[in-house]
C-alpha cells in the first residue's frame, strides 16, 4: 500500500496538489476510486465523499463537495465533473462567504461551470436569503 500512496502522491504533486487524503483508495487501470477525500492545493481545500479520477484523461467526476476557498469562498455542490486543472461544472451548487450550515445568503445554481478561479457560468442561478426568499436571476 505504502508504494501506492508514494505513487498516488507524485502524480498529485505533478498535478499541483500539494496534500491527499482520503479513507480510502483504490485504482483499477488509469482509474483511481476514492472514499471521503480531501484534497490541499494553493486555492483551497475540496472534500468529498465520494470520486473517481482517471489518471490518464485527467477526467474528475466527485459527489457530496465541499470548497473552502483562501479567497474567503465557500462551494458545495452535489456533483463536480470536469478535467484536473481544467473546466469542471458543479451541479446545484451553492456559493456563500458564510463557513455555517444555514447561511445568510447564497447563490444557488442549478449549473455551476467553472474554467480557473477567475471565470464561473451559472445556469438556473438565484439569489436565496435566510432560506425564505429566493430572487432568480438569468443565467449568465
Amino acid at each position: 500500500m505504502g508504494g501506492l500512496l508514494l505513487f498516488l502522491g507524485m502524480t498529485w504533486a505533478e498535478e499541483g496538489f500539494s496534500q491527499l487524503e482520503a479513507e480510502s483508495l483504490s485504482v483499477r487501470e488509469e482509474v483511481v476510486q476514492i472514499q471521503n477525500g480531501r484534497i490541499v492545493d494553493q486555492d483551497g481545500v475540496l472534500t468529498f465523499e465520494a470520486g473517481s479520477l482517471n489518471r490518464s484523461t485527467g477526467a474528475i467526476d466527485f459527489s457530496d463537495v465541499r470548497v473552502e476557498l483562501t479567497s474567503g469562498w465557500f462551494i458545495s455542490a452535489e456533483t463536480l465533473r470536469g478535467q484536473l486543472n481544467g473546466k469542471a461544472v458543479l451541479s446545484e451548487a451553492a456559493i456563500t462567504a458564510c463557513d455555517c450550515d444555514c447561511p445568510v445568503w447564497s447563490v444557488r445554481a442549478v449549473s455551476l461551470t467553472v474554467e480557473g478561479l477567475e471565470d464561473a457560468k451559472i445556469e438556473g442561478g438565484s439569489l436565496v436569503i435566510f432560506e425564505g426568499f429566493s430572487l432568480p436571476f438569468p443565467s449568465f
